[in-house]
């Protein structure tokens, strides 16, 4: 992370140790940052005092944060939003973006999500960017699966053929996304990432393309697409799979022909991109359940990289964990550099249904809440430290007999279920420990009105 110093956050939350844990977070990094818990109190700051970025909690003690944000927008157009709540939907989501905010992160935020998604509101000082140069992405693991992606790194970097990276959630996919990139001829510029799953399917074509002023309810100001954004660069779309059937149509011709026009616009717009996508579930089977079309998957599967989940590449582990314990333990200033054996055999012997990503988090996690030079077996997690813990959750509900098989959608519906009882109500945990991606989760919990608070 860089230090933004003349950037100023103001956090909107009524939680005092979630808004103390923002403040910290962000300062640790150079923002300048004030607290405020109601929407009145917003009103009048923002009135005295000059912000770049609004931290935005929806609800709040006398109204909901969101019913401020066009506003805000249309008298002060340059402050960046992004919205956090803990009662997240899709429908908010949508609503969210209508209104102008510019991101909206369900709770719990850690602090690695956090700060991306605040330097991804300022784009000039993303440390991706042509003008603040950074080690490229590094691709941890000695691995003999790792070692393969590597060299297929190698190989396909300097062309510009469509790359499709398989592989569970957690596993790092965006990261290859990005070493490829970098390796690159189109290194100087950003790569733009989009996660497919993230964007409500009303939006999608907007965030791929952009739109028009007036385009549609909402459209306060053009909006630059990713496929714009990426021209002389890369595109990468994380969870292809996700993307409605409907838009897909209009993602094949813009590969074929290397055209498009904006929402509600006519002009025609020339990008030269190249674009390498991403999915957690099985190409083909994405085909055969008509959930993507044939002709895009060939246009999208030139090469295929398929990563391993973490717990068939045991050996890495240890690398992996030593990396994030050094990197939080340099962000957060902290002293540890060293993790004990039991500690790693521990480590080592978890299935991390999260991959990577899980692994990182925990990490943190570990560094964050203790002092010290080494990482013991009392600091783990109970959940890591319960060896038995080898499925994404201890029980199954029971599926039927051979004789009396059930249909699929009442299983799915018990399962999902069965997950958000086992993690008390926490989407984002039980996301994980399903190993699907958190927008899935909200959008199965509406199409089966479940309970999860």
């Amino acid at each position: 992370m860089i230090a933004h110093v003349n950037k100023r956050v103001l956090i909107v939350e009524d939680d005092p140790p979630v808004g103390e844990y923002f403040q910290c977070t962000l300062e640790k990094e150079g923002y300048e940052t004030d607290i405020v818990t109601t929407v009145s109190s917003l009103q009048n700051k923002i009135k005295q005092q000059h912000y770049d970025l609004i931290l935005l909690d929806n609800h709040l003690p006398d109204g909901k944060g969101i019913n401020l944000a066009r506003q805000i927008k249309s008298d002060q157009p340059h402050i960046k939003i992004i919205m956090i709540t803990g009662l997240a939907s899709m429908d908010v989501a949508i609503e969210a973006m209508r209104n102008g905010i510019n991101d909206f992160i369900p709770k719990p935020v850690s602090p690695e999500e956090l700060l991306s998604c605040i330097e991804n509101c300022f784009p000039e000082e993303n440390p991706l960017s042509p003008t603040n140069k950074i080690a490229p992405a590094k691709l941890i693991g000695e691995s003999e699966a790792i070692i393969k992606i590597k060299q297929t790194i190698d190989r396909v970097a300097e062309s510009d053929c469509s790359i499709l990276i398989y592989g569970e959630t957690g596993t790092g996919k965006e990261m290859i996304a990005r070493a490829i990139h970098e390796k690159s001829a189109r290194a100087q510029g950003e790569m733009v990432a989009l996660n497919c799953s993230a964007i409500p399917k009303e939006l999608l074509e907007s965030e791929l393309f952009g739109h028009e002023k007036g385009s549609f309810s909402g459209a306060v100001e053009r909006r630059i697409g990713c496929v714009e954004l990426a021209h002389k660069s890369s595109l990468f779309l994380d969870e292809i799979g996700e993307m409605e059937i409907s838009s897909q149509p209009k993602l094949l011709r813009f590969l074929e022909e290397h055209m498009f026009h904006r929402v509600g616009g006519n002009e025609t717009i020339h990008s030269d991109l190249r674009l390498i996508s991403a999915t957690n579930k099985n190409p083909e089977q994405l085909v055969a359940d008509k959930l993507l079309r044939e002709d895009l998957f060939y246009r999208l599967n030139v090469v295929r990289i398929e990563v391993p989940p973490l717990r068939k590449r045991e050996e890495d582990i240890t690398l992996l964990a030593y990396y994030y314990m050094e990197r939080s333990a340099a962000l957060n200033n902290k002293q540890f550099n060293h993790i004990s054996d039991e500690a790693m055999a521990c480590l080592s012997s978890y299935s991390w249904p999260g991959n990577v990503r899980q692994l990182q988090h925990s990490i943190a996690g570990i560094v964050v809440m203790n002092q010290g030079k080494e990482i013991t077996l009392n600091m783990l997690p109970e959940r890591i430290k319960q060896l038995d813990d080898t499925s994404p959750f201890q029980e199954s509900p029971i599926i039927g007999t051979s004789k009396d098989v059930r249909p699929l959608v009442d299983v799915e519906k018990e399962v999902i279920q069965h997950a958000l009882g086992a993690c008390k109500g926490n989407v984002s945990r039980a996301a994980e420990k399903l190993l699907v991606s958190r927008a899935t989760m909200y959008r199965k919990i509406k199409e089966f009105d479940l309970e999860y608070k």
